[in-house]
């Protein structure tokens, strides 16, 4: 398609639709890349991680980090080394501490998101807010550290990618309003685009929503929303 075209998506009227488990698949999104600052992608659950993060008093970005270094936000990940879900959550020993009872509750994401936020929060305590050894001891085990000079190299650049990812979630631009015909996300991939428009869409249910081409990429546009879902997705866009 050529610069100027657009295509339209109008959602019938529904219900926020929720992970298995409860809690709400609303959205987030984030920086993919410093060639196109506006680019962005959807992250499930967020509604779930910002809960954890007040209730764990963990920071959000901290936690949205982890799980995408983690799993990229699957919710049905699995490693060899026996951790489950988003946040990668080892089964049995840590996930016991953590109050599982059963390995199925670790493929429920808003569960899973809430024993990774109280694990981090414990090691906040353990290693006194030292965000690098939280990090380390998260993914390599709090027994075999007493500090960051005990932690080895595969484990430390684990850590740097977590921060790397945290410092690309606090560059997504937010706006301050959103009003008809607003350009909301742009997006180098079509397929983003189209993966976008269909997710705001089952959370906008008001909403007339389209895609414009432009020399960046595709743009989501904002025609039509009653003001009930203009502040929904103010919210969701911060």
């Amino acid at each position: 398609m050529t610069a100027g075209h657009s295509v339209s998506c109008r959602r019938p009227r529904r219900g926020l639709t929720g992970p298995p488990g409860g809690g709400r698949n609303i959205l987030v999104v984030i920086l993919l890349g410093l060639a196109l600052p506006a680019a962005a992608e959807v992250i499930p659950y967020a509604g779930c991680f910002e809960v954890a993060s007040r209730k764990h008093d963990i920071p959000v970005d901290l936690l949205l980090a982890v799980a995408s270094v983690e799993s990229n936000w699957q919710a049905d990940a699995r490693s060899t080394a026996g951790a489950h879900g988003i946040m990668q959550i080892r089964w049995p020993h840590t996930a016991r501490h953590l109050g599982a009872r059963r390995i199925s509750e670790l493929y429920n994401p808003c569960l899973n998101i809430d024993f990774g936020a109280r694990y981090l929060a414990e090691l906040s305590r353990r290693f006194k807010g030292q965000s690098r050894m939280v990090l380390a001891a998260y993914n390599y085990g709090p027994s075999r550290l007493e500090s960051y000079a005990d932690v080895p190299a595969g484990v430390r650049a684990y850590v740097t990618r977590v921060e790397q990812r945290r410092a690309a979630l606090n560059l997504q631009p937010v706006p301050t309003s959103i009003t008809a015909g607003s350009p909301l996300l742009t997006f180098r991939s079509r397929l983003h685009a189209d993966a976008a428009m269909k997710a705001l869409g089952r959370q906008l249910p008001s909403a007339v929503l389209r895609l414009t081409r432009s020399a960046e990429g595709w743009t989501l546009v904002s025609d039509t929303m009653n003001p009930e879902d203009r502040v929904r997705l103010t919210r969701l866009l911060r």
